[in-house]
Order: C-alpha cells, then structure tokens, then sequence
C-alpha cells in the first residue's frame, strides 16, 4: 500500500478531503513521510486516517465508509474511538447506501429492470426512487455481501400497487439456495408506500441474500431495502465516513 496523505479526524460525523493533488505528500522538502505523520499526530492529536488506493487497502485495514463494526472483533480500534462517530441500536445495519451496483459492503443486483429503475435504486437512500422488475411474477431483488454475514432482520419499503409476497431465499455460493422465509407479505398499509419489518427466525451465514416474489402480475418496487444484524453483547461501533474527492482513492483506518 502506498499510503499518499494522513489526516486526523476529531469526533465529527463526517470529513471532506480536499482533492488529491492538493494533498499529495510532497518529499522534495526533505521531510520523510514518517516525520509527516509525527508532525501531524502532535499538532492535531486524534484518530490517524490514511488515504490509499482503492484497490490497494492491505488485510487490517478498513475503508473509512461509515459502516458498523463489532467491538469484539476490533478491540484495538474499538479502544481508540470508542462510539465518537456513533453507535448502532439492538439491530445493525448492514446496507451502506450507495449509488451504483456496488459498494464497501457488497453488489446489489435484480433479475431484471425495467427501464432506469435499477436495483441499486432500492440501497441509494433516496425516498423518490425506486427499482422496477417490470409486471411479472418470479423477479427477484439481491444482495451479496462481501463477507458471510448473518441477517436477523429485513426492512423493506415497496410503492402501492406492487408486489406484496416474497419469499427469502439465501446462499453462500449464489448457485445452491436456502429458504430462510417461505412468506414475507408487505402489505397495503400506507398512503404512498408500504413498509415490512420481518424478523428471521431462520439465519446463518450468508454471502446472497435474494427477496423472489412469489407470484405473476405486479412486478416489484422496491424504494428501499437494509437488513440488520442483533448486537449480541453491546452496541457496535461505527467508523467514521470519509470522502476523498479525486480518482480512485480511499481513506483507511488501521484495525
């Protein structure tokens, strides 16, 4: 990894990263990138981020994206910034919202889209957009996360006048299947939209994650889909969300 600038976060939500070529470590002045850091650790005591390459982030680092981690399986990060950037409830959220097919957290897919109303339109966080199969029965809406993760509980906010029964199926290698819930009915209980908490009574660790409606006519509309893990022992720990303007990097955080 080629780490490029580091940063000190104090406990705000969120940091704005100036573009790249205006915070590139410049050596012609004779410090070394160690010195830097010291320096900026000393002036700016905190959290140090670093800023790499998206596809260069090494094994016990982590994207500094915004998700939730568990305090057991992080204790050394977990001792330094605690629950500054905030903490998660009995449930965990697992779906970063994001534009696009995909994100830190995983690959957001449909069997079919209708239209610009693509899948990822169900994960973006935007209320005013939603994803389309088109009228037909038998679509599907999924999420493959990048780890095996379990999920305990589902949330899903469909239009009026779309699917309502849904089965969920589950798979570690996208080709064998599970059933994890024969019946997921999402029915008509809002002016504009309506909205299912599901809790699994049936979980195991997952890669996909896939909500297949169940029969023909209306096709689904999905305007948003999270899913969530139980905080077993105590609330998990969230990182704080950065964003770096300028190509293909990343801020990091070491674990």
């Amino acid at each position: 990894m080629r780490i490029v600038q580091e940063i000190i976060l104090d406990d705000s939500d969120r940091v704005e990263v100036k573009p790249f070529q205006e915070i590139f470590i410049d050596d012609s002045d004779g410090d070394s990138d160690s010195d830097k850091k010291d320096k900026a650790k000393s002036e700016c005591p905190g959290l140090p981020i670093c800023i790499c390459r998206e596809k260069e982030v090494p094994d016990g680092w982590l994207r500094c994206d915004g998700s939730f981690l568990c305090p057991s399986s992080a204790k050394g990060l977990f001792g330094r910034i605690g629950y500054s950037f905030g903490k998660s409830g009995d449930f965990v959220p697992l779906i970063l919202p994001h534009t696009g097919y995909e994100s830190a957290s995983g690959v957001v897919s449909g069997s079919r889209e209708e239209g610009d109303y693509y899948a990822w339109k169900a994960v973006d966080g935007n209320p005013r957009t939603f994803f389309w199969s088109g009228s037909r029965g038998g679509d599907w809406w999924q999420y493959s996360f990048r780890k095996p993760t379990v999920v305990d509980r589902i949330v899903v906010y469909r239009t009026r006048m779309s699917a309502v029964h849904f089965r969920l199926l589950a798979s570690m290698d996208g080709k064998t299947w599970e059933t994890l819930a024969e019946e997921i009915e999402i029915p008509d209980t809002g002016k504009n939209g309506c909205t299912c908490t599901y809790d699994l009574r049936k979980t195991g660790e997952y890669k996909f994650y896939r909500l297949v409606h169940k029969y023909s006519g209306s096709g689904i509309q999905f305007v948003s889909v999270q899913m969530f893990s139980k905080a077993a022992k105590q609330p998990w720990f969230r990182l704080p969300c950065v964003s770096v303007d300028g190509g293909d990097f990343v801020a990091v955080v070491r674990v």
